[in-house]
């Protein structure tokens, strides 16, 4: 068997990064592949760089395809823009500034025919500076990109976030997704490289990521209570709430932005922290009481220890 696989890429001001994904893409073992590149809107030279890399592989050119968003509308949108106009009977979905090894859509295929699986997860290795990090693939791993899904199960469920929830959007995609998915399954190889960018919208926290927050989880108690199981997870997706708001708490620099969403998720916040991390059940304590000068002294010392493990 050799179903097609659509290979979606969505690209907004990658530059640095565009080619050496290319090249990833374009030098896979497997033959079968159709790649959809989505501009959103860039506005460095990415575009060019897409099209002088593509130039080097004449043999796949009859199967890519880029279109372009009539401005930029976020990661959400354009992804979803790229899953519908693929064609494939997978998705793999890759970011811009990644790339993966050649075996990575041969080994997913393999896994998802001989499991007859519907979504298959790999594991991917983080790359943040000189620091590697191999992070083992699981059935709730709530990223899109390193994994295979049939194409179907977007397209039928509309197993898309909403426009404009570009923190957390994977997340609820993914909740649909491993919902519907009639089975799913692992690959054991690490063969998807993901790059951990400081300044991308996942790296500095404000209130525009308090709002997504607040969107993704009311999007997805609505769903869980559409597919009556919320009172069966209603305690565990409490206690990731507060986990989530005390994430954003420590990485968020506007003590403002900390006043201002401090009440979200109180109800369970105490309740939620055993089973943390030392470092959170603080700060969850700090915000809880409304201690702020100590969550100042706070910040110091995590920017202290920061630069400390980084030399």
């Amino acid at each position: 068997m050799n179903p097609l696989v659509s290979i979606c890429v969505p690209v907004y001001n990658v530059a640095p990064y565009i080619d050496g994904c290319v090249r990833s893409l374009m030098e896979q073992d497997y033959a079968n592949i159709e790649y959809v590149f989505v501009n959103d809107g860039s506005t460095d030279d990415s575009v060019q760089r897409l099209e002088e890399e593509l130039k080097n592989y004449p043999q796949r050119q009859e199967m890519v395809s880029v279109y372009h968003n009539d401005r930029n509308h976020g990661l959400a949108y354009t992804r979803r823009i790229a899953i519908e106009k693929a064609t494939g009977e997978y998705i793999a979905c890759v970011d811009s500034d990644d790339w993966i090894d050649r075996h990575y859509i041969s080994s997913l295929i393999r896994e998802a025919i001989s499991k007859k699986a519907d979504m298959v997860a790999a594991p991917f290795v983080e790359h943040a500076g000189n620091r590697a990090e191999t992070h083992n693939a699981n059935s709730e791993q709530t990223s899109i990109w390193c994994k295979l899904i049939k194409r179907e199960l977007f397209i039928c469920h509309r197993c898309f976030a909403p426009e404009g929830l570009d923190y957390g959007e994977d997340r609820i995609a993914t909740l649909q997704l491993r919902h519907y998915a009639a089975a799913t399954s692992c690959i054991n190889d690490a063969y998807y490289h993901y790059v951990h960018q400081p300044n991308s919208i996942t790296s500095t926290k404000t209130d525009y990521h308090f709002d997504c927050l607040i969107r993704y989880w009311q999007e997805a108690e609505r769903l869980m209570r559409e597919w009556g199981v919320w009172e069966q997870y209603a305690e565990r997706f409490h206690k990731e709430q507060v986990e989530d708001k005390i994430t954003l708490m420590l990485n968020c620099r506007s003590m403002a932005a900390r006043k201002k969403y401090a009440d979200l998720y109180r109800e369970n916040e105490l309740s939620s922290l055993r089973g943390l991390l030392p470092g959170f059940r603080l700060m969850g304590r700090l915000v809880h009481y409304r201690l702020w000068p100590l969550i100042s002294i706070y910040q110091i010392y995590l920017d202290w220890l920061i630069d400390h493990k980084n030399k």
